[in-house]
Formats: C-alpha cells, structure tokens, sequence
C-alpha cells in the first residue's frame, strides 16, 4: 500500500492527517528493524508533503537509499561483489551474476569452474533479459521519486545528500540514455547554487555529459545554452566563459585538430590560447593531452603545449612518458621536440625501460644519437638486466648497436641469467637479426666482447 493510499484510508476514518504523517516521520527515523528500503520508499513519500524535521528524514532517506544500493534485494545482487547488477546474465549452471564479475576488461571469461560447485562449465554466459529489465525499471523509479522528493526540499545540505544518491543512481542507468532524467537532475543541480557557483556546475555539466557535442534539441544541451543564457543576462558569465565551456568540453582529439588547425592557419594568438586551455584541461581532468598529441605524431601541436606549460614528464599509470611513446612511435620530430625542451631522457616506465632501450629495440638509429647526444644513461638496464646494447643485438639492428659501441656501452654487461649481448646476438630473433649476425658478433668480437 502506497502512502496516498494509508493518507485516504486514514483519512476516511475520520482520524488527524498530521498525526499519520508523524508516525511515519518517526518510523523513517528512529531505529527499528523496518528495511532499508521500506524506510527509503516511505521516506520519499514524506517529503514530498509537510514534513515537520525535513533533515532528519532526508538523512535517513539518503542513508537507506545508499544502504539499498550496496545491500540490494536478493533478486538484484550480485553473487561475487554483493552489490546491485548493472547486466544480469546467467551461466552453465543456472547461476546469475553481472556482466563484470564474469568477463573481464576485454571480454574474457575469467573462470573454468563454477564459484559455488566447483564444477567445470562452458565460458559462455547470457543475458537475463527479464531481470535486467526489472532492474532498469526499479532503479528508473527509485531515480524519480528521488528526484520528485528533492523538488520539495530546500536548498541546503539535505538537497545536496538527496542529489548526490541521485547522481548515483543516474550513473547506474546511464546519463547518455535516459537524457529526460538528466536533464531533470542538472536542473535541479543548477537550482540549488547561486549564479557564481552555478557557473562551476555549468562547467562540470559540459565535461560530464559531453554538452558540446550535442544537438540543441537534447534536453541536457537545452538547459545548458537555457541557464548559460540567463547568466550572460544576468552579468554572472560572459560570453567568451561560456565558449571557453564548450572548448573544455570537447574530446581531447577533436581539440587537437583544432589547435592543428589554427597553427596552419598563423593564428598564434588562437594557438596561445587554444594550446593554454588543453593544458588547463590537463590540470583539472588529469588527462595527459601532450601524450594524446604524442600519439597523433602532430609536432606542431606537441610544440605548442610544451610552450604553454604541458608537464613533459607527466606519464601514464604504467610509467609511460610522452618522449617514451614518441621514441616507440619513431616520430623523429616530436623526439627532437621533446628532448629540446628538457625531458627527462632516462625516466623509466615501471619495467624499468627508458628511451633509449625502446629506441635501440625498434632500430631507431637517428633516435639513438638524439638520445645518446642528451647523455642517455647507455647502461640503464630494464627490470630483468637488458641493457640497450643487449636488446639492439637481439634484435639485429647493426647501426643501433654501432652506435651505442661508439658511445661506449659496456659489451660485457649481462642480463639477469649470465646472457651477454654477444650471447643475445649469437640467437637471432628475426630474419633481420640472422642476416645482420656475423657483422653484429665481428664488432663486439672486436671490442672484447665474451
């Protein structure tokens, strides 16, 4: 029974509305053994009306909803993580679990026994359409009346608490999907700041849901050029904030072509600007646009943001720098760019490669004597004791490996094991190393290798 339905009922019966919806209050907020997400649905209920202690209904709404979330019905959760599915599917033996506690990250099944009965199973699994469908629709109503009870409160912490299980529920069922509810939950975002601040939401709005690509008829890009209009008018943004917005917002590729673009234009005052605001964009997201642009092999453009401030050294999770990927790469160029702008030649990934290793395996000769050139440690070795000379004389590239021997690489460093580049050298893994083997062996013959 809903409590529309207790209000009528209790109401026919001749009795004090107020006296119902004060039992109810104190049912949501004192301990009891009710469910969470009894508490949670009558909650929500209740502040959609009067409510005579708005905060501490809400506290314990949001601390249900949160509650329900990570301990969901049965029905809905998971079998591994105990959390609430997102994509139900269902194994050989009749088990259900979501999606990613079954695949991992590139769509292998992760394992060849059954969790429970330990027996072998097929590594195939399938949707459960129904279910999924039950979730969808019990996370789209409890996202509703979230939102429905929020309308009704206040701005303060207690809207705040509200909007932010709002959120969670929103990322549940996907923002780029269900577009009216996102709208519904920005508007409300937007509504609960001043227009300062409302600027600071306007900005988180863009970079959250993509704004700038959007149509003018998507209801989330609706509400952005609605609010950022009324803002303009108001005096609390200008114009160019606005576009400066939108640029932040836009994938990190397309703004490199765009700064690409105005570099073959001449227009370095566009370029100053365009290349300042990707590093900022840096700044605030922590993505590493100098790598992007590493990637794309845009030498202009990698010049442009290291003279707007790019971190050179800022490398991925794994330790990877842009100079790394660059030298991976073989774009010359953008090497050159790099170096002469001061990064650091010998940082290693957590392998323990540097440049100069990656160069000599690929056979870059020219990124070799760039490097070697900066004082590239030459004897680095990575993790298991392969220095560059030993990789450059696997791999049979004979002018990286003259090279590193004109610089004085050490010919008799070993690997961890007791391999020597001249043993490396001595079992070829390519054609190309096996036609370059007698010249390779001769030199470090020559130079006293064992």
């Amino acid at each position: 029974m809903s409590f529309q339905h207790m209000e009528r009922v209790w109401m026919s019966l001749g009795n004090d509305l107020g006296a119902l919806r004060g039992e109810c209050e104190n049912i949501v907020v004192s301990e009891n053994t009710v469910a969470p997400r009894h508490k949670a649905s009558l909650g929500l209920e209740l502040l959609r009306g009067p409510t005579s202690d708005v905060a501490a209904v809400a506290a314990q709404v949001v601390s249900s909803l949160r509650e329900e979330l990570e301990d969901p019905p049965e029905r809905f959760c998971d079998a591994v993580t105990y959390a609430m599915m997102d994509d139900p599917v269902i194994i050989e033996t009749g088990h259900v679990f979501d999606r990613t506690s079954v695949f991992d990250e590139h769509g292998k099944f992760k394992f060849d026994k059954c969790l429970f009965n330990r027996r072998e199973i097929a590594s195939s699994a399938y949707p459960v359409v129904f279910l999924r469908k039950e979730l969808i629709e019990h996370k789209q109503q409890r996202f509703d009346a979230v939102i429905a009870a929020t309308r009704q409160v206040p701005a303060g912490p207690a809207r705040d608490e509200l909007l932010s299980v709002a959120e969670a529920l929103l990322a549940c069922l996907g923002s780029g999907l269900y577009i009216h509810q996102t709208a519904a939950y920005w508007e409300l975002r937007l509504e609960s700041v001043d227009g300062e601040n409302a600027a600071d939401v306007l900005r988180t709005l863009a970079v959250k849901e993509s704004v700038g690509e959007l149509g003018s008829d998507v209801p989330v890009r609706a509400l952005f050029d609605r609010v950022s209009a009324t803002l303009m008018q108001a005096g609390a943004i200008l114009r160019g904030e606005v576009d400066e917005i939108l640029f932040m917002a836009m994938p990190t590729e397309d703004l490199l072509k765009q700064l690409e673009s105005v570099i073959l234009e001449g227009d370095v005052e566009n370029t100053r600007l365009r290349a300042k605001a990707l590093v900022q964009k840096q700044v605030e997201n922590g993505e590493i646009v100098l790598i992007s642009a590493v990637r794309m092999s845009h030498e202009a453009v990698v010049r442009a943001l290291i003279e707007a401030g790019a971190d050179l050294d800022k490398a991925e999770d794994d330790g990877r720098t842009p100079l790394y990927l660059a030298v991976q790469e073989g774009h010359e160029a953008v090497v050159w760019a790099l170096i002469e702008a001061g990064a650091d030649v010998n940082m290693a990934t957590d392998d323990g490669l540097t440049p100069l290793f990656i160069a000599a395996q690929e056979g870059h000769e020219v990124v070799v004597l760039a490097l070697i050139e900066r004082v590239a440690d030459i004897n680095k070795a990575e993790d298991d004791g392969r220095t560059p000379l030993y990789i450059g004389a696997q791999n049979g590239h004979k002018a990286v490996v003259r090279a590193l021997m004109q610089a004085d690489a050490d010919v008799n460093k070993a690997r961890d094991g007791g391999a020597t580049p001249l043993s490396a050298s001595s079992q070829p893994v390519s054609n190309v190393a096996r036609g370059n083997h007698a010249a390779i062996v001769q030199r470090l013959w020559d130079a006293g290798a064992v």
